[in-house]
């Protein structure tokens, strides 16, 4: 099992290639249509699984509001602290990256 990111804060789990197309795929559908499903490919005879990760009011505001970080410094501390985070700004239902389970028989 293993999550990936097109947004990583921690560069070890930034999307490959062919995750990023999967990321772009699900970007599209979740833009026009909520109802999307994750889906199952085989490749090498290996069964691999991918969902997408999305965002949702429960996560964002377990950290805080970035609304209420912005009248204060505290957002743009964040910011000059870790200049390679690109997870700030997130919505509710926007997609954070995928969940990639892999299963070989």
């Amino acid at each position: 099992m293993k999550r990936v990111s097109h947004k990583p804060r921690n560069l070890n789990i930034q999307a490959d290639t062919n995750e990023m197309n999967i990321i772009k795929y699900f970007k599209l559908t979740i833009e026009r249509d909520k109802n999307y499903q994750s889906f199952t490919e085989i490749e090498n005879a290996a069964l691999k699984f991918h969902d997408s990760i999305t965002s949702n009011s429960m996560r964002l505001n377990s950290h805080f509001s970035f609304k209420e970080c912005n009248k204060t410094k505290v957002l743009s501390e964040l910011v000059n602290l870790n200049t390679e985070d690109k997870v700030i700004g997130y919505s509710v239902t926007e997609l954070r990256g995928l969940c990639n389970i892999n299963y070989k028989h």
